[in-house]
């Protein structure tokens, strides 16, 4: 009898084989380099000891426990507050993307023109909800304000071209917009507030 075969139960001991990057052949040499083309082989993840995981998942359940039942009331109130303001946002995102459309429509208004036109139609915006007043001058220069019919009348969106300041458009609150081609809304405006202080 075979001494070697004595106390094995048939089956081989598994040896790890490993796929080389460069050519795709499977190996189970040590070493990094794969001995039939000299490439190397991907690098072995390290596992994680169960009891070295247990150290952080723990911690992370608790934390997640804290965070998320002890101020059940906050987190319930903040839904609220979102839910009652999701209509707001949505109006305010239609109202400052109509007033942006009004730049590219001047710009392509004037090029067949040879003006700028105080008429939406006739830049082809005419959006529900959304009130828009422009005032154009013959020297091409123009300023829009925009209203949406879901927010408050005191929150607008503005914008102006050329640097006339008889055109620049003054939004509630006295906010003026100082820079040409670029859309202001006094929301905006108010947030930026609240960041400096």
């Amino acid at each position: 009898m075979n001494p070697a075969a004595e106390g094995s139960t048939g089956q081989e001991p598994s040896v790890k084989t490993r796929t080389c990057d460069g050519c795709g052949k499977r190996s189970s040499t040590p070493g990094d380099t794969c001995p039939s083309c000299g490439g190397s082989f991907p690098a072995r993840r390290r596992r994680i000891s169960p009891k070295l995981a247990s150290l952080f998942v723990v911690p992370l359940i608790l934390l997640v426990n804290v965070v998320l039942f002890e101020p059940w009331k906050a987190g319930i109130y903040t839904a609220i507050e979102v839910i009652r303001a999701w209509p707001e946002l949505g109006h305010r995102r239609a109202l400052r993307d109509e007033v942006e459309r009004v730049i590219e429509a001047q710009d392509r208004y004037f090029a067949l023109h040879k003006r700028s036109t105080n008429n939406p139609i006739e830049l082809g915006i005419d959006a529900d909800g959304i009130e828009l007043t422009i005032v154009a001058s013959w020297g091409g220069g123009w300023s829009a304000l925009g209203t949406h019919e879901g927010l408050p009348p005191t929150m607008q969106c503005g914008v102006f071209d050329m640097m006339d300041s008889s055109l620049r458009p003054r939004l509630p609150g006295r906010i003026e917009i100082r820079r040409p081609r670029e859309v202001l809304c006094n929301w905006d405006y108010q947030a930026r507030r609240q960041m400096k202080r």
